[in-house]
C-alpha cells in the first residue's frame, strides 16, 4: 500500500485517500479504502470506490 493513501486514511481523509488510490491504478489501494470508508459509514467514498472497482475489475 501507498504511504499517502495509508497517511490519508489515518488523517480521516478518505475522499483524498481514495483520489490518490484511484490515480495509481491500484486495485488494491481502493479496495482498502472502501473497506475503511465501509468502517467509517463514509457512504459517498465508499459509492466513489464501488463504481471505480467496478470498472477495472
Amino acid at each position: 500500500m501507498k504511504g499517502k493513501v495509508l497517511a490519508c486514511v489515518v488523517c480521516g481523509r478518505l475522499k483524498s485517500a481514495f483520489q490518490i488510490a484511484s490515480r495509481s491504478g491500484s486495485v488494491a489501494d481502493v479496495q482498502y479504502v472502501a473497506q475503511q470508508a465501509l468502517h467509517a459509514n463514509a457512504l459517498s467514498v465508499l459509492d466513489m470506490c464501488k463504481q471505480w472497482l467496478a470498472q477495472y475489475m
